[in-house]
């Protein structure tokens, strides 16, 4: 019984010692050093998170595409769009964004409304902390000044 305990916790030590040498080779190989934190996971960088349209004419959507790049190093894959009311729709990049490249989410304001208007695209991925919220604010005149 003693020596099944003796063994169970070689095999245990000799299992981390393993498991250490091949995060330190993978290290090595990333060209990274044992400080990296490795995680396989996307991440925005937009060159923008808001627009203002100014003044738009009633009836004359307003149209505005925003931008990012996938910094992360794991492909990022955007699910889902969606605007705060039915007066604010929205498209995106519908394939994965690999790291290093740009994509984009379009939005698109429906100005059948006078008045001013602030309103958000929520754009749901892969990315780690949750949805992101993109601004488009303006006012909607009957002539366009």
């Amino acid at each position: 019984m003693i020596k099944m305990k003796r063994f169970s916790v070689i095999l245990a030590f000799i299992s981390a010692v393993c498991i250490n040498a091949q995060t330190n080779a993978q290290i090595k190989l990333s060209g990274g050093n044992e400080n990296d934190v490795f995680t396989k996971a996307p991440e925005f960088k937009w060159n923008t998170t808001s627009h203002d349209f100014g003044k738009l004419e009633l009836n004359k959507p307003g149209t505005f595409v925003f931008t990012f790049t996938n910094t992360g190093n794991a492909p990022l894959v955007i699910s889902q769009v969606k605007g705060s009311c039915e007066c604010t729709k929205a498209e995106f990049i519908p394939t994965p964004v690999p790291p290093g490249k740009t994509g984009w989410v379009k939005a698109i304001y429906d100005s059948s409304k006078l008045g001013e208007f602030n309103r958000n695209v929520t754009v749901t991925s892969n990315i780690d902390g949750g949805p992101v919220n993109l601004n488009i604010k303006g006012e909607v005149l009957n002539k366009k000044k």
